[in-house]
């Protein structure tokens, strides 16, 4: 069984919040090589990355919806390190590309739709 925790992002190597209720999509990029009725081959792509959060526990007192909505309108990626399974930690570099944000200031939590993409980074662990 697979061991999943909470996704912590950073902005500039510091910690502002943990992503959770989240789906992380990865894809090869590979495409089929179709000659003469058959598949010949499989051309290797550019592996990509593709993560969607529905909230957002923020870190310290950080203010997570004012960091991504800055990384959203200055088009900057912002750093975010995934505990996805066993213990690998996927080191990513993500664009923000679609911000649907809802609040509930009562718990601290900023909720909504985040969908952050980029390139396939690093696996550590």
């Amino acid at each position: 069984m697979a061991t999943v925790r909470n996704y912590s992002v950073y902005v500039k190597n510091r910690k502002f919040g943990e992503l959770t209720g989240s789906a992380y999509d990865q894809e090869s990029g590979n495409e089929l090589q179709i000659g003469d009725g058959a598949v010949i081959g499989i051309s290797q792509g550019v592996k990509t990355v593709q993560l969607q959060a529905s909230a957002i526990i923020p870190f310290g007192g950080s203010n997570a919806a004012r960091i991504l909505q800055d990384a959203y309108s200055n088009n900057t990626p912002i750093g975010v390190a995934a505990g996805v399974i066993n213990g690998q930690i996927h080191k990513l570099n993500l664009f923000v590309t679609k911000i649907n944000i809802k609040s509930e200031t009562k718990n601290g939590t900023c909720l909504g739709d985040f969908t952050l993409i980029g390139g396939a980074g690093t696996i550590v662990g």
